[in-house]
């Protein structure tokens, strides 16, 4: 009796994940009035107004690295301050002689051998760094991924991006995620991305951040999902 309750359960739990598929009766104009209704529940949820009208915020903490046993390597104190929706300025700061600062900078010979701060600045299409040697132009590169990242956020989806001309809104169907009740909401854009939303059936709030890419020269599919996109924090540089 216990597997075979086991097993119905099994089912049951497949059959609400698998559900989906109920958004393929709607019509498409349908899918995108119900997408748009549902997307409005968690604007209100996040703060209504108030999350749309954000102009700046601050987020101040510690970054670690750990070794593969688990051993803490070292750790820098930053502030990531953004001016939105593309002017971001996040500064690094370090006590002490250790190569955490390169880690994050993604280069390892970067040394820091008497403490100091590393503070990178981006603002649209243009990005600089700032350590004790000078200004200097961030690498093309990362300057693009800076950009792309703009676009493929959660929130500049909610907040501005789902308006543009050529922004398409989807209901996708119902799921079961983390054992909670959830909605689908499927974005794409003119660019080819498809973003995809779950949300709490229950308190409307984001559970899942799904965003699909395609690298132009191998046309291999990238997959990025968030599975905490209530708080977003895009660094300048990863």
């Amino acid at each position: 009796m216990v597997c075979t309750t086991l097993v119905l359960g099994f089912t049951w739990a497949c059959g609400e994940a698998a559900t989906p598929s109920q958004s393929q009766e709607m019509l498409p104009e349908q899918s995108a009035t119900k997408g748009r209704q549902v997307v409005q529940q968690v604007i209100t949820a996040l703060g209504g107004q108030a999350y749309l009208n954000v102009r700046d915020t601050q987020c101040d903490g510690r970054i670690a690295q750990f070794g593969t046993a688990g051993t803490l390597l070292g750790f820098s104190l930053f502030r990531d301050l953004w001016l939105l929706p593309d002017k971001n300025r996040v500064e690094y700061t370090s006590k002490g002689e250790h190569t955490i600062l390169g880690f994050l900078m993604g280069s390892d010979e970067l040394l820091i051998t008497h403490g100091g701060a590393m503070v990178t600045i981006c603002s649209g299409g243009q990005g600089w760094s700032v350590d004790k040697g000078g200004v200097s132009d961030e690498p093309e590169e990362v300057v693009k991924d800076f950009s792309d990242q703009l676009k493929t956020g959660m929130n500049n989806m909610l907040r501005k991006r789902m308006n543009e001309p050529g922004v398409d809104v989807q209901y996708a169907g119902t799921d079961l995620i983390d054992m909670k009740e959830a909605e689908w909401i499927e974005f794409n854009d003119t660019d080819h991305r498809n973003f995809r939303l779950a949300i709490d059936r229950l308190t409307h709030l984001p559970l899942r951040w799904v965003v699909t890419t395609r690298d132009p020269e191998t046309r291999v599919v990238i997959f990025n999902i968030n599975t905490n996109s209530t708080i977003e924090v895009i660094p300048c540089c990863e």
